[in-house]
Order: structure tokens, then C-alpha cells, then sequence
């Protein structure tokens, strides 16, 4: 018996369901475009960090380090032309950082996964949040988003969870608060008190 593992992409443009079958879970469709936040680093490029008196190439892994992809179908090739996210590869302490190309974000960012934070990792997540409302929609895809909300001080704070389930599983269940569960259906909206938690109150 022989068997094949085909991975299907989804188009990451904003408002677009098109998905495809690629070749692996790295190369995406024929045709598909990929956005790589450290295209911009060539094979050959010298050690961006001269302090370290070191001389020679980046490997494969400094050059990849902290990046992350968003893949575009044939249709919306363009679809990020004005804010292509630009990491710089290997940073001290374990960071990277972070760019767009619109010139408008310049940032540091853990090159790590962060629980109950969309996206989870923490390079897109910092390159995510700066962007225009209708292009964060690759995101969620339209779904209800999820989080419990604490008001503490004058401030608001918003622990987003994956799904409703999840929410209430783990954020209601917090033995040191009483947090609201709030929900909205896409980026931008204000965060509105789910109906039962608002009859309860």
C-alpha cells in the first residue's frame, strides 16, 4: 500500500475562500504566490552583525529564523503589495526584528510562540497588528472571535481564546477574577458581551 500527504493552502487575501493542494507544507500550488518576511535576505549575505567579528554567510536557519509566510492565489497576487512583512532573520537574545514595507512599523519581537495571543507567533503577531482592518480578515476567515474581558482601573484587558469552548473552559475559569465573556464577528468591531453572560450580570 502506498500513500501521499497533500496539504491545502488557503488564500490569505483579504475576503478570498480560494484554497489549493501543493506540492509539500512548504511549496505552495503552482501559480500561488508566497510571502516570506525574510525574502529579502539573499543566500549569499553577509553577517549583519559585525560585533560579532564573525565572518562567512548566514546559514539557512539565521536566514529563516523568526519568519513566517502568507500565501496569495493567482488572483490576488498582490494582495499585501503595500505592507509585505520584513523580518531580519538572526537577532541577539533570541529576537528579530520587524518591519513592513509600508515604513510605518519597526519593532522587536521574541521569535517564539505566545499562548492566547492571534497569531501566536510573536513576529507576525507584531507585524499583523499594524495593519489595516480589512487585510487582518486572513486571520480569523470570518469566524466569531472569542476572549474574556477585565476591566480593572480605567483599562481594558482582552485574553482572546480560539473558540467559544475554549473561552469558557479556560478563561471563565479563572479562580483570581471574574472576567466578562465578549465576543465580535470581525477585526476592528467592539467587543460585545456574549447574551447569557450579559443576563447574568
Amino acid at each position: 500500500m502506498s500513500t501521499e500527504t497533500l496539504t491545502r493552502f488557503l488564500c490569505d487575501a483579504p475576503r478570498c475562500h480560494t484554497n489549493g493542494i501543493g506540492h509539500d507544507n512548504i511549496t505552495p500550488p503552482d501559480g500561488w504566490t508566497k510571502l516570506k518576511s525574510t525574502a529579502h535576505i539573499p543566500v549569499t549575505k553577509i553577517s549583519p552583525y559585525p560585533a560579532r567579528r564573525r565572518r562567512g554567510e548566514l546559514s539557512y536557519s539565521e536566514r529563516c529564523y523568526g519568519s513566517f509566510s502568507l500565501h496569495l492565489c493567482p488572483e490576488h497576487p498582490d494582495a499585501f503589495a503595500g505592507h509585505q512583512p520584513i523580518t531580519n532573520g538572526y537577532g541577539y537574545n533570541a529576537s528579530v526584528e520587524v518591519s513592513c514595507s509600508c515604513g510605518a512599523l519597526r519593532g522587536r519581537a521574541p521569535a517564539a510562540t505566545m499562548v492566547s495571543r492571534y497569531p501566536s507567533h510573536a513576529p507576525e503577531s507584531t507585524w499583523f497588528h499594524h495593519l489595516p482592518v480589512e487585510l487582518r480578515w486572513y486571520l480569523w476567515r470570518g469566524q466569531r472571535q472569542w476572549a474574556t474581558r477585565i476591566r480593572s482601573h480605567g483599562i481594558e484587558h482582552i485574553q482572546q481564546y480560539r473558540n467559544e469552548q475554549q473561552a469558557r473552559d479556560i478563561g471563565l475559569s479563572s479562580a483570581y477574577s471574574t472576567p466578562e465573556l465578549v465576543y465580535r464577528d470581525a477585526e476592528g468591531e467592539p467587543w460585545t458581551v456574549a447574551p447569557e453572560a450579559a443576563a447574568a450580570l
